[in-house]
């Protein structure tokens, strides 16, 4: 999900209209996380989140590229 606000390139893919949705905008700025790198679930605003997280995994499915093995006659 964060490379899809800002990847390695620098580039945004997904954007958040605050004016549409406040209650996600909000509740990603209020995001806590633990010492390992996870969410904090314990405040319970994370709800609008992970379903903003399931729309990302449904419409921006990451895929493996796969290659061609073609076989060489000697």
């Amino acid at each position: 999900m964060n490379a899809m606000f800002c990847n390695a390139n620098g580039e945004r893919r997904y954007k958040v209209n605050v004016k549409r949705c406040p209650l996600y905008a909000e509740s990603l700025e209020q995001q806590v996380w633990d010492e390992k790198g996870e969410p904090d679930k314990k405040s319970g605003n994370d709800h609008p989140n992970d379903a903003g997280g399931y729309f990302i995994v449904k419409q921006f499915p990451i895929v493996k590229p796969t290659g061609r093995v073609t076989s060489l006659r000697i």
